[in-house]
């Protein structure tokens, strides 16, 4: 059990929580991104910041965040909260180890499940699983969560209960799991196999997993985020290209048939450089994609830097994507969240370390005032949508 920091208090104003309405977001305090690339400096208070949109969605303010080590090599799809929004588990895909000196980066093995009720983030407990924890689905009943384990290669399948986790089955998916989306009807699910550019199958049944490499779909250059529209009938795939670093040419999107006989990839869309972030509306009305468009001092000397990231909204007309909006936001964003109505859109900037907020009017992008500063490198963010 983690003894809880907060760093922001919540001001509960003798209000009762009948609802909530969860935004998770990951801070590390671990890297920085320096002209000369990513440094990985010492330690140092690494934070979960947890916002209720349901107590406003313009101007989120005095939200919790407690400690708790987390990573930017992992997200922006380490992060979850259960359907009921009474949990939220974050995977913590990275331990820092000292050596001369000189801090590195080694796989880590756990998962924290965070308790939600009451208004506020409360109990934590820690539940093992295979190497680099990284991309996380939650099934629609909140009875199973899987987890792709990038440096295990495999995903795992756990069946939330009693405010935790348990371990079920690990299947090996033969390929860097980076991000995984569990079908709604909970028996299948996709996962992003970033360094063999494919996105595998994987069969969920009962306490059992299956995956089957020659059911594997060929996507772009490095996918990095996957997940499927709630409809159930396609999937969208974030190619990041060279490796997950932006380099001023355009990626894509992948969408994924998913009605068909054979599961394939039956549109391409170029979106922009650098899409890692990825977010559907729970009615399914919009995708929501960041770009980190070179907008770090790691690209300052680069023909593609550009000060600021963008974020580019599509508008979904049965399985077809039409871009309808794209704005500026701060640099190098990569968690996005929608709220449950779909109103409004949120983006974690990793580099400018605070959240833009923007509401969505017909279609188009509206940034509200500036943007709110968190405690550290917001590289991750989730929640129940």
């Amino acid at each position: 059990m983690r003894k809880i920091l907060i760093l922001f208090p919540l001001l509960l104003s003798g209000s009762v929580f009948a609802e909530a309405e969860w935004l998770v977001i990951g801070n590390d305090t671990k890297i920085e991104c320096r002209a000369e690339g990513l440094t990985k400096v010492k330690p140092g208070d690494d934070t979960v910041s947890f916002i209720n949109l349901a107590e406003g969605k313009d101007r989120p303010s005095d939200f919790p965040s407690i400690s708790m080590t987390n990573s930017i090599f992992g997200p922006p799809t380490n992060v979850a909260v259960t359907p009921d929004q009474k949990l939220a588990i974050v995977a913590n895909s990275m331990n820092w180890v000292e050596d001369g000196g000189v801090w590195n980066a080694e796989p880590a093995k756990t998962l924290y499940v965070i308790d939600l009720e009451g208004g506020k983030p409360g109990a934590v407990s820690a539940v093992k699983t295979k190497a680099q924890p990284s991309g996380m689905s939650i099934s629609r009943d909140g009875k199973n969560l899987l987890v792709a384990n990038r440096a295990d290669r495999s995903v795992s399948l756990f069946r939330i209960e009693d405010k935790s986790a348990r371990l079920l089955d690990t299947v090996s998916v033969d390929g860097e799991a980076a991000a995984v989306s569990i079908h709604p009807d909970g028996k299948s699910a996709l996962v992003a196999k970033f360094g063999e550019h494919f996105v595998g199958q994987i069969g969920v049944e009962g306490d059992k997993l299956n995956y089957d490499q020659a059911k594997d779909i060929p996507v772009g250059l490095s996918p990095y985020n996957v997940k499927i529209h709630p409809g159930g009938e396609f999937a969208i795939v974030c190619n990041t290209g060279n490796r997950g670093l932006p380099d001023g040419h355009r990626d894509t999107l992948s969408l994924i048939d998913l009605g068909a006989e054979g599961a394939h990839v039956y549109d391409t869309i170029p979106v922009g450089d650098g899409p890692e972030g990825l977010a559907i509306s729970a009615d399914g009305k919009y995708v929501a994609v960041p770009l980190l468009n070179g907008s770090t001092d790691m690209f300052k000397d680069k023909w593609f830097h550009h000060p600021n990231g963008e974020v580019v909204l599509y508008q979904a007309d049965g399985k077809e994507l039409k871009e309808v909006s794209r704005v500026e936001t701060g640099a190098f964003p990569e968690g996005i969240a929608f709220s449950a109505d779909a109103s409004h859109l949120y983006v974690a900037n990793l580099d400018s370390e605070d959240l833009s907020v923007y509401a969505i009017d017909d279609g188009k992008l509206r940034q509200l005032g500036e943007p709110i500063s968190l405690p550290g490198k917001p590289g991750s963010m989730g929640s129940a949508h």
